[in-house]
């Protein structure tokens, strides 16, 4: 032991100051795990006599590859960064295969150092390399730290540096934990901030929130499609120009890479230009060659691979490839998103699920009408009369669930998604009259009466360009509205629906003697399933008026609450300009 005698003082010393910095460090004065890697390096190697250089691997935790992703020396100039080595490949590996650390001679045999050439006279005479093992899982290697050391530690010096990269281990997975936090927080109140939030649009938030996080050139964000056969691209973030969204859907083609990591549910990192994969299983098409490629699975609440994101960095210029820390970064990002995500996933096989029950539902519809249409031909054909007015009552329910099935058009597609089929319309004759046969059964049920509806002013308006089925549906609900929430003596029941033309629209009153809106209810009556307190025991779905108001809205009119009760009113108003030539 005495030829580690004369070098026991600088070396207990310099590991004294670094336990006490490590204690004292502050992970969130730095904004990567870099810039700590690169504090402690800088410590190590401006101690007297200790270390000449210090280097910080990343390890890839899929592949056998170290990144270089810090290096500090105050002699030797800093690498031309990426530096990516297989761990098979050098001395360094073996500190990561045994998970202990490892201390060579200079010069070796059976192996040699990285730079070794460069360190030819600068007094180097052991490398040193320290694994940082995961906390939580000690088999796992996060980093390797590699000490060029110009005097040679004793072994409880050597166990002493053991325990201070157990600190090393605590303060870098603090920082990350910290930071991953900060960052998923972020994107789940950006994505909780806005109401509806559309599939696109938050496919668009969590692609853009990777590009900033990890300084990526581009994100690709890839689902699976509602038969969790395959997946299907979203959308694409360009860093370099942020207004661009690249938005797609149903690709016929998804890359070999990114099926493998949505099957496997493990990450990946690729470096393309090193020829270690080819491209073309990377993209759906051609491209530049890629600098690193970084595929982080997507999972569901129960930890289910439901989707890619794929990130890219097209060229060296941002210096280091992506590591083990941006694999967790996106990690913790894609799983703030996976609640969202389970809303839009079962979003869309609902959309599905209705859009296909309405093509069936459709058929039968139309069939049993051309049926009934042929009974009632034959019937005035034969001359034969029912003592009932059925075939009147069989058309209004047909009417009714065609009504119905437009309306779950709505809720499916959006009013963005429905186009306007405008037509000159007489609203007395081609929406008031229907509309009054049409809600003869609702007005049964409740043992109202037909003359307790009242209309007025009508005959007074002219010809105007609207969507005949759409404007019927507003007058339906409405008077559907009025009916339902009335909570009186029947013979007490009263419904007023008034025409009215100004200078600038034309104005459809609906007045009733209801129970009136609460001021509570007033702002929230319009929105989707908004419903009164006080309605919680009457049967509904909080549609009526939100669709009624919508479609008010894309004839370019409003539909308000004019009075909220003695009585209740609300106004529906359609420009003027909707007015049509007259034949």
């Amino acid at each position: 032991m005495p030829e580690f005698v004369p070098h026991l003082k600088h070396w207990n010393l310099a590991l004294t100051k670094l336990s006490l910095l490590l204690s004292k460090l502050n992970p969130g004065e730095c904004r990567t795990s870099v810039e700590l890697c690169n504090k402690i390096l800088q410590f190590a190697v401006d101690q007297p006599n200790w270390c000449f250089l210090g280097q910080a691997w990343s390890v890839d935790p899929r592949s056998r590859r170290l990144i270089l992703v810090a290096q500090y020396s105050r002699m030797l100039a800093t690498p031309e960064f990426p530096v990516i080595i297989t761990s098979d490949d050098t001395l360094i590996g073996e500190a990561v295969q045994t998970r202990q650390p490892k201390l060579f001679a200079m010069p070796t045999e059976g192996g040699k150092f990285e730079f070794q050439e460069q360190l030819i006279g600068t007094g180097v005479k052991d490398l040193l390399a320290v694994p940082i093992r995961n906390t939580g899982n000690p088999h796992q290697v996060l980093f390797v730290f590699v000490f060029y050391l110009k005097d040679r530690p004793s072994p409880l010096q050597l166990e002493k540096l053991v325990d201070l990269s157990r600190q090393v281990a605590v303060q870098l997975q603090t920082h990350l934990r910290e930071r991953t936090y900060r960052l998923a927080t972020r994107l789940s109140c950006n994505l909780v901030s806005d109401e509806g939030l559309r599939s696109d649009e938050a496919y668009s938030k969590l692609g853009s929130a990777i590009v900033d996080a990890i300084e990526a050139d581009m994100a690709t964000v890839y689902i699976q499609t509602w038969n969790q056969k395959t997946l299907e691209r979203r959308c694409t973030i360009s860093r370099t120009d942020p207004t661009s969204l690249i938005k797609s859907g149903n690709e016929a083609v998804v890359p070999f890479v990114v099926k493998d990591v949505w099957e496997s549910n493990r990450e990946l990192l690729l470096w393309p230009q090193s020829g270690t994969f080819p491209v073309n299983n990377v993209f759906e098409d051609d491209r530049p060659i890629p600098f690193s490629v970084m595929l982080v699975p997507i999972r569901n609440l129960k930890g289910a691979a439901v989707g890619v994101v794929r990130c890219v960095k097209e060229n060296p210029r941002n210096g280091l490839p992506f590591t083990y820390d941006d694999v967790a970064i996106a990690y913790a990002l894609g799983h703030s998103f996976g609640p969202p995500l389970e809303m839009l996933l079962s979003a869309t096989q609902t959309e599905i699920s209705l859009s296909k029950l309405c093509h069936e539902l459709r058929i039968p519809v139309f069939a049993f009408a051309a049926a009934i249409e042929r009974m009632e031909s034959e019937s005035l054909q034969d001359d034969y009369k029912f003592r009932h007015a059925y075939y009147e009552d069989v058309h209004i329910f047909v009417d009714m669930m065609n009504r119905l099935l437009t309306e779950v058009e709505f809720i499916r597609k959006g009013f963005d998604g429905i186009k306007l089929e405008s037509k000159r319309t007489n609203i007395g004759r081609s929406i008031i009259h229907p509309a009054t046969r049409h809600i003869g059964p609702a007005l049964r049920k409740y043992g109202f009466r037909p003359h307790q509806l009242r209309f007025d002013g009508f005959d007074d308006l002219p010809w105007i360009r609207v969507d005949q089925s759409m404007i019927y549906q507003v007058v339906f609900n409405m008077v559907e509205n009025a009916i339902k929430f009335y909570k009186g003596a029947p013979e007490s029941f009263l419904c007023e629906i008034k025409a009215v033309i100004t200078p600038t629209w034309f104005e459809i009153i609906f007045r009733d003697n209801g129970p009136g809106i609460s001021d509570s209810d007033r702002d929230r009556i319009f929105e989707f399933q908004g419903r009164g307190a006080s309605t919680s025991d009457i049967a509904g779905s909080g549609l009526g008026l939100w669709i009624a108001e919508t479609i008010s809205r894309k004839h370019g009119g409003t539909l308000s609450l004019k009075n909220s009760r003695n009585p209740t009113e609300f106004l529906l108003r359609l420009p003027r300009s909707l007015q049509a030539d007259q034949k």
